[in-house]
């Protein structure tokens, strides 16, 4: 297994990717996972993820790849000599794949499989899934491992004075810098935040999907262009509220307005627990085994 991992890929890679090791390893799997463009080994969710390039991975009998950073030569490449299975967010699926994933495409054909179906979200969030409290505590703010623009420091600035506990999530990448009477969350799965909190503000990637499987009412940024189709499917299904472009005033009122409105939370949670069931792992892994 291969994910992006260099400090300006983000997170998203390394989570969803990170998410279906731990799965196909309860599945009996033989998991080694290399983090491409990593500067040291970096832990996630239990997965521990080795610097190197894709010569460090030997010869598997599958290859998962999750990559933007992999030309297309190269991963073709790959294909030819094992099953790639491919994460494919943007542009065209690899070329000779034995399987691409898409969230946001839904186009199915030979060797491919698509929708929200397949959303790679841990077991946990759907477990741990609630109805929406009737009140909002406690809001939290989450826009990816560099936090693009600053724009979640300063929603969760804009909300602190609003809500009796205001939590930003800091990335690794992103500045260490948190406003006053904001928690720094810093570090570790968003298992707990996500299914503890009230109204999550989040970019519209692999956590939008965590929140949308728990069931936790959310505004989704669009804080990178890969985002975009698959938060409009959810905002066109009344799964979540979107601001897009991601202006941090117009997402601190949207959660404002969204926090007084006890209805429409209990609308959006149950409309996106219907769209994101949570085991998307589970029917990856198994076309994953079919494979091998």
């Amino acid at each position: 297994m291969a994910a992006d991992a260099a400090p300006g890929d983000g997170l998203g890679h390394l989570s969803r990717s990170s998410a279906l090791a731990a799965v196909l390893r309860r599945r009996g799997a033989e998991v080694r996972a290399i983090g491409l463009g990593a500067p040291e080994r970096i832990e996630r969710d239990g997965i521990a993820w080795e610097p190197g390039d894709l010569s460090a991975l030997g010869h598997p009998d599958v290859l998962v790849l999750d990559s933007y950073r992999t030309p297309p030569a190269a991963a073709a490449e790959w294909a030819g000599r094992t099953a790639l299975v491919a994460f494919h967010d943007q542009g065209d699926p690899v070329a000779g794949a034995a399987l691409s994933i898409s969230t946001v495409h839904d186009e199915p054909g030979p060797g491919v499989v698509g929708g929200l179906d397949y959303a790679p979200v841990q077991p946990g969030f759907r477990e741990r899934a609630r109805p929406p409290a009737d009140d909002v505590s406690w809001v939290l703010v989450t826009t990816g491992g560099t936090d693009p623009g600053g724009v979640g420091a300063a929603v969760a600035a804009d909300l602190a004075a609003d809500f009796e506990r205001v939590s930003l999530v800091r990335g690794p990448h992103a500045e260490d810098s948190v406003p006053p009477g904001v928690e720094p969350i810093r570090g570790g799965s968003l298992l707990d935040p996500i299914t503890g909190c009230d109204l999550v503000v989040t970019a519209a990637g692999v956590t939008l999907l965590e929140a949308c499987a728990a069931g936790t009412p959310a505004v989704a940024l669009v804080v990178a262009g890969n985002q975009r189709p698959g938060a409009e499917r959810l905002a066109r299904a009344g799964a979540i509220c979107l601001v897009d472009p991601p202006d941090a005033e117009r997402a601190a009122q949207a959660a404002r307005e969204l926090a007084a409105d006890p209805r429409r939370r209990h609308e959006l949670s149950q409309r996106a627990r219907n769209l994101v069931d949570g085991r998307g792992l589970e029917r990856i892994a198994e076309r994953i085994e079919a494979l091998s």
